[in-house]
């Protein structure tokens, strides 16, 4: 870029960056304190994101009418713990699990328009006492119309390109682009909340890859953006699955029928008609969420999955359900569905394919402020663990934190130069006219292809190296020719998918990294080629880190069991060493600590 770049600036004391549930409750909790917050939402706000896109966030997993004592707390650790074989950060769980009380997530929805579903017998909430389950549904676009109204300032379709550091690396602004006019944006500000959500857009879209219940901003961008700052990341390899419909692709989202867990699972079927959890031991004594999906890809590596040719999938039989028309995702049925599909009637078997909608990685973090360590005045909120959990009352905490931290800080400097420099790449990715060119469109699908292909379902080594060394030729060779067609600033999606593209690589190679690195099957991450689990060797977390010029490397670190000892729940039988095609599970003691935590 020749000349300089044209930006506006705006002072606040906390920028948000992303305007899903995690951003819409930290900005809360910032104005509940007294300071100012500016939210940046690449999307639409309200209607963005994982939760915006699709069907709103179904609300589970709330402690805000829990005494939480000692033994309360170590109880929902272990359930946590169980469901993911062991990999909860204890610290960070508890602060979440904590901080609901604070946040009081099902009282606010209520009062913004949420619906909370009671028992006919008595009209007290279904799932009480612990934890309060079962709200359908928290609307984002009615959280973004209280926000808004109480004065915090929106930039949406606006994406942020880089958190700028003072000279003594504290957060000192963050630099952005507004998509509807082209022009730069700067935010000054004394803290940031980190709320950019979900990766999980790089397995893409149906008509090319997996459908998926992600947003289409949710491109893997906080990943990339605080990666390139130094940041390790952990638990990359851990990623967030749902059984979702595939067919017919006119109505299969607007139907929503998936299924989250364990509910109806014993009528999926294989493509030899076996209804195999019904006949599966590990189903008796209700299995926890890892061993759930452990069921499932042993399936598929026995090659038992119907297909076609983008996905693999089973058959669910929804005879049982009293009204299966209605049938609904998370077990709701709906007569509104006809009118919404124009008197479609979906069968009596649906095919249902695994898709993901998550991912479990954080950056090394203070779990108790929920601060990033290495950028002092950024804290994080995300969805990672327990879901709406991690979104409400992570988005509570770090905007409370955030918020105190604002209020014991000096406005930084900010370096004109720095601010030029970033703003200007993304002006050169608009003009750039490259020979042989391809287009950001493109090349973005070819990563989805490339992330889903390879790693969604057959994790093997064979597999992860395919996959870096696509993912190498196509930074090196794929990236440089990459063009965005048309050339105007105002609203050219196409741009924002080419800004999108640097970090969808970003984050695929540090995926990869991670994948490859955890030698076993654990938790959701599940290898055809190391089907057994192996405390001994990895129960510990994996980080990944990238140097300046790109290059990954991993390391490991201990898992924090400051309230429940791993060590004591292998000895009693708690964290058994549960591999894909290894059944039985252990007695049925386990149940009331599983259902404690279903995460």
């Amino acid at each position: 870029m020749t000349q300089k770049a044209r930006y506006r600036t705006y002072e606040t004391d906390v920028a948000v960056i992303g305007g899903g549930v995690a951003g819409m409750f930290a900005a809360r909790s910032i104005i509940s304190q007294g300071k100012n917050a500016v939210v940046l939402d690449k999307g639409p706000f309200g209607h963005s994101g994982a939760s915006g896109i699709n069907w709103g966030h179904n609300m589970s997993d709330s402690f805000e009418k829990v005494t939480l004592d000692e033994e309360t707390i170590k109880q929902f650790v272990t359930g946590y713990a169980m469901n993911h074989d062991g990999m909860v950060p204890q610290e960070y769980l508890v602060t979440l699990i904590k901080g609901s009380q604070e946040a009081r997530a099902f009282e606010f929805a209520q009062k913004t328009g949420g619906i909370l579903e009671r028992k006919a017998s008595d009209g007290t909430p279904n799932g009480e006492p612990v934890p309060e389950t079962w709200l359908h549904t928290l609307y984002p676009h009615l959280v973004a119309q209280y926000i808004t109204q109480k004065g915090v300032r929106i930039l949406d379709h606006t994406m942020v390109l880089d958190i700028l550091q003072d000279k003594d690396g504290a957060v000192a602004g963050v630099v952005a682009l507004s998509l509807r006019d082209g022009e730069g944006v700067l935010i000054r500000c004394r803290a940031v909340v980190h709320a950019m959500g979900s990766p999980c857009w790089n397995y893409g879209w149906s008509g090319y890859g997996t459908k998926n219940s992600s947003g289409k901003e949710c491109t893997g961008d906080g990943v990339a953006l605080l990666m390139k700052k130094g940041i390790a990341y952990g638990n990359l390899e851990f990623q967030w699955p749902y059984w979702r419909n595939l067919k017919p692709d006119g109505v299969a989202y607007s139907q929503g029928i998936g299924i989250g867990g364990n509910e109806h699972a014993t009528e999926l079927r294989n493509k030899d008609g076996e209804y195999y959890y019904r006949t599966s031991e590990a189903w008796k004594d209700w299995p926890t969420l890892g061993t759930y999906w452990k069921v499932t890809f042993n399936q598929i590596f026995e090659g038992k999955y119907l297909e076609d040719d983008q996905n693999k999938y089973m058959m669910l039989d929804i005879t049982h359900i009293e009204k299966p028309q209605h049938f609904m995702r998370f077990s709701r049925r709906t007569s509104e569905v006809l009118n919404r599909d124009m008197g479609y009637m979906i069968g009596n078997e649906i095919p249902m394919g695994v898709e993901y909608w998550e991912s479990q990685e954080l950056p090394e973090l203070d779990g108790a402020t929920l601060a990033v360590k290495g950028l002092p005045g950024c804290f994080i909120a995300k969805s990672s663990w327990g879901a709406f959990l991690g979104a409400s009352a992570g988005g509570h905490v770090a905007g409370k934190n955030a918020a105190l931290h604002a209020g014991k800080s000096a406005r930084r400097a900010i370096d004109p130069e720095e601010v030029q420099r970033v703003l200007g790449h993304a002006y050169d990715l608009l003009d750039a006219e490259p020979e042989n060119g391809i287009r950001a469109n493109t090349l973005q699908h070819k990563i989805q292809n490339l992330v889903f292909s390879k790693i969604a379902y057959n994790r093997c080594e064979k597999n992860y190296l395919e996959a870096m060394e696509e993912l190498a030729r196509i930074e090196k060779e794929d990236l440089p020719r990459m063009f965005v067609p048309v050339k105007t600033t105002r609203a050219n999606y196409e741009w924002r998918q080419a800004l999108e593209v640097e970090n969808e690589i970003i984050y695929a190679k540090a995926y990869v990294e991670g994948c490859m690195a955890r030698k076993e099957t654990r938790g959701t991450y599940i290898r055809e080629d190391y089907k057994n689990m192996d405390n001994k060797g990895f129960l510990k977390h994996i980080f990944v880190k990238m140097d300046k010029e790109g290059r990954m490397s991993h390391y490991f670190a201990p898992v924090d069991d400051s309230y429940v000892s791993l060590q004591s729940m292998i000895e009693n039988g708690t964290l058994p060493e549960i591999g894909a095609g290894e059944y039985p599970q252990p007695g049925t003691e386990r149940v009331a600590a599983q259902k404690l935590g279903h995460g």
